[in-house]
């Protein structure tokens, strides 16, 4: 009879049963949004990797190849597209394509080599991909690609990719392009609630 007691001691009360489910709520009430933060860092953190090590692999290879190579949205396995959220295609152009000037058109042929891709991006992200032909704020606009030249500078005299979530301030990353082609992390603004674009602007918009 005492053992039987002792086992019956061993349970929860009604009160104590209350008492741990209401404690379990509200740690859920603050894990979940804290988890939901994680992954959507981790998603941005990424596709921003991807891109960025797409653009690396771009510079360094027109370098060591000694010819044009580029960087433009995904449309297939040996095709640009025109949205950057598809994904990125990086290849060296081949000898059946005339040199462009400036920021020029950007086509893969038959005698191209694809060099390294992204798979699409996100689907709550955004990218865009602003540049300039002049270094000036009035030129720059939307711009489809991105070539790097042998001695490792790029058509866009200045740029940059701006590539966010849902989460608006909160929720970005952004890669400069210098005039030298140098690949560099966007600074992140005086205020601290978005990063700043290579012409020293806050970026308030990435849609």
């Amino acid at each position: 009879m005492q053992g039987m007691q002792d086992t019956l001691q061993k349970g929860f009360t009604f009160v104590e049963l209350i008492v741990t489910m209401a404690v379990a709520i509200v740690l859920l009430g603050v894990a979940v949004p804290s988890f939901v933060q994680v992954l959507k860092d981790g998603r941005l953190s990424s596709d921003a990797t991807c891109l960025n090590l797409a653009l690396f692999a771009a510079r360094s290879e027109a370098v060591k190849r000694s010819s044009d190579v580029t960087v433009c949205p995904y449309g297939s396995a040996n095709q640009c597209g025109s949205d950057w959220n598809d994904g990125v295609l990086v290849f060296s152009e081949g000898a059946g394509l005339t040199p462009t000037s400036s920021l020029g058109t950007a086509a893969v042929d038959a005698t191209s080599t694809v060099i390294r891709s992204c798979p699409p991006f996100h689907d709550d992200h955004s990218i865009t991909a602003i540049a300039s032909s002049d270094r000036s704020v009035s030129t720059a606009e939307s711009r489809e690609f991105i070539r790097f030249g042998r001695d490792g500078t790029s058509n866009w005299n200045l740029g940059y990719f701006a590539i966010c979530d849902d989460r608006e301030a909160d929720g970005w990353k952004g890669i400069n392009i210098g005039l030298s082609g140098d690949i560099k992390p966007s600074r992140l603004h005086v205020d601290a609630d978005a990063v700043t674009d290579v012409f020293n602007r806050k970026i308030t918009a990435c849609r």
